[in-house]
Order: structure tokens, then sequence, then C-alpha cells
């Protein structure tokens, strides 16, 4: 699911491919790429087979020479020897027992950075800063309202009234923010919870429809459709052949 932290996150893929969503973008990365996920950034990522990668997460203190939080590193950073080769510096150190090897792994993770910064980086304006910041607060109190009340009617007219603005505008903001309309992610949201019921529970179809907010069997089935690609029988019945 969509989530956000003040740490930053860099993702080096070593094999295999993924589709990230980074503040509503949605990218596509493969081996030899490294994803980027700034502070306080919404993101998620889906691989549909295996995938092979590093994760350094680091605090934005370590950026604080360059500017802290606002700098902005590209989502997607090219094939580059010289990050591989930080990455790679930095395993060997991680899985070294040698006393000096935390120290080690920490000054490549400096030297990381100072690249990342130097090549494939942006800089916010302090007021700019403040308005991301602020945005990202707003979108995560919606979604966390959204996963608490999936099974009750959601509307972008309550959700708007209820945060006192316009309904066009917190559409706008939303799509912006999560890189979907409110409708599609709410019921994208609903479907994931209902192929965790369909395969984890006995409830027939109507049950399970009703329990992520949808009345409607024909509507349910055909959303399901749209998402998983077949219907929700036919998925029961690969979940159960799988186990």
């Amino acid at each position: 699911y969509l989530h956000w932290h003040e740490h930053i996150e860099l993702l080096h893929l070593l094999d295999g491919e993924g589709t990230f969503v980074v503040n509503g973008e949605t990218v596509t990365a493969r081996a030899g790429e490294t994803v980027a996920v700034n502070s306080n950034s919404l993101h998620t990522f889906r691989a549909d087979a295996e995938l092979d990668y590093l994760c350094l997460i680091v605090s934005p203190a370590m950026l604080a020479p360059a500017g802290g939080g606002s700098v902005l590193l590209r989502s997607v950073i090219p094939p580059d020897s010289a990050v591989h080769a930080r990455f790679d510096a930095m395993y060997n150190a991680y899985q070294s027992k040698d006393a000096g090897a935390p120290l080690a792994l920490l000054g490549e993770a400096y030297l990381l950075l100072s690249h990342l910064v130097t090549h494939y980086a942006a800089t916010l304006t302090p007021k700019a800063y403040d308005v991301r910041v602020a945005q990202m607060k707003k979108t995560t109190a919606l979604l966390d309202y959204i996963h608490a009340n999936y099974a009750s009617p959601i509307s972008a007219a309550a959700l708007a009234k209820a945060s006192y603005i316009s309904e066009s505008h917190l559409c706008r903001s939303f799509k912006s923010a999560v890189g979907m309309p409110l409708t599609q992610y709410v019921n994208r949201l609903r479907m994931e919870k209902a192929a965790v019921l369909l395969r984890n529970t006995d409830e027939d179809i109507s049950a399970v429809a009703r329990s992520v907010g949808i009345e409607d069997l024909g509507y349910f089935d055909r959303l399901f459709r749209r998402t998983a690609g077949m219907s929700p029988g036919a998925y029961r019945r690969t979940a159960d052949k799988a186990e």
C-alpha cells in the first residue's frame, strides 16, 4: 500500500524489474537502475516476478550539508557504475565482521549520497518544501480514512466536505499525489481486500462483496474481473489449487 516516511529509501535493482509509484508518478525500473524515494514521498511498488535488489534507508540528516529535505533525487537513476560500486561496497561491509565495517558502510553511504546529489538531484525552495510536506500530510490523512472505512460508502463529495475543500480540488490533488483517481483507488483497495477473503475464507461471494462495501454482486463481479483478470469464483478455485 502507499505509505510515506521521513527517511530516504534507495533500491538498487540487481535482477528483474518492478513497477514503482512515487508521488503520483508510475515508473518501471529494471536491473541496474536505482529507485530513489525522497523523504516524505508517497510510494509503493509491485513486482510480478522475483525481484532482487539492495535497499538502503538513510536519515535525511545525512543530506543536511547539501540542503537536507529540500534536496530531491530523481525517481529512477539510470545504470551507473559508480552507484553500483557503492552499493556493492556497502553490502560487503554489511556482511563483514571486522570492527571497522560499520564505519566503512557509513563512509560508502556518504559517498553514494554525494554522487547522487551531484548528478541526479534538484533543490526545492524552503517554501516549496513546506507546501510539499503539508500536501503529503493531507493526502495521508485521506488514505488512512479510506483504509479504515473501505467497507462503508466513500464518496469524493463527503471527503471534500469533511476536509473543507471543493470536490474538484480534492479529486485533482488526490490524483496528483497518488497517481490514480480517488474512485479507482478505493475500488482497487476493495478488490485487494476481497482477494484476501476469497483465498482465506469460505464466505460466499456475495458475503465477500458486502464485506468490502459493495452490495451489487454484478458490479462486484465486473470490478474483480477488471482487477484480477478473472471472475471471483475462478480466482478462488485457482487459489485453492495453488495451495
